[in-house]
């Protein structure tokens, strides 16, 4: 009896959000369409694939965002945003400051999912760098000067996206 229970909480749980996806999709091609009826031929299987491709995309494993994390992330964010942009405006209008970019790899421990995902897009706000590529757990990224303290910057940058998904990253090697 308690196996038929959890899988009907379950499955009710997902027919309960894919009806409501449903619905919601569906509300915006009525809106769309202008309520052109004859547009739902192209319109429901275009919903029922919007669905079925948002739910292929979708990591079965689900990361929470902490929101202490991120009252201490904003801040870092905004100030890591404003002294990347001055860093980068100050190299662009002065010629003579010396470039040494290169690629660097570097090891996260992140979970797969959403907190690397937004780990190697939040890279960029780091002066000077840019993430490249992800192969799994190595951020391939890109920096104008590998004379700056970079690494020292990422190795902060994943503590405090650590934080933000509620995730210890213990004393894991490099």
């Amino acid at each position: 009896m308690k196996n038929v229970l959890s899988w009907y909480s379950t499955n009710s749980a997902t027919l309960l959000s894919l009806l409501a996806h449903f619905t919601s999709y569906l509300f915006v091609w009525l809106i769309l369409t202008r309520g052109e009826l004859k547009s739902l031929l192209l319109g429901i299987p275009a919903i029922c694939l919007a669905i079925w491709c948002g739910r292929q995309l979708i990591s079965r494993e689900k990361h929470y965002l902490n929101p202490l994390g991120m009252l201490s992330f904003t801040p870092y964010f905004l100030y890591q945003s404003l002294k990347g942009g001055i860093d980068v405006m100050r190299r662009a209008l002065s010629p003579e400051l010396p470039l040494f970019p290169g690629m660097l790899l570097f090891k996260t421990f992140l979970p797969a999912g959403a907190p690397r995902v937004f780990f190697a897009n939040v890279i960029t706000l780091l002066p000077g760098t840019l993430s490249v590529d992800v192969e799994d757990d190595v951020i391939i990224v890109h920096t104008i000067d590998t004379k700056a303290p970079v690494w020292s910057g990422l190795l902060q940058l994943e503590a405090h996206v650590a934080s933000l998904y509620q995730h210890e990253l213990g004393n894991e090697k490099r």
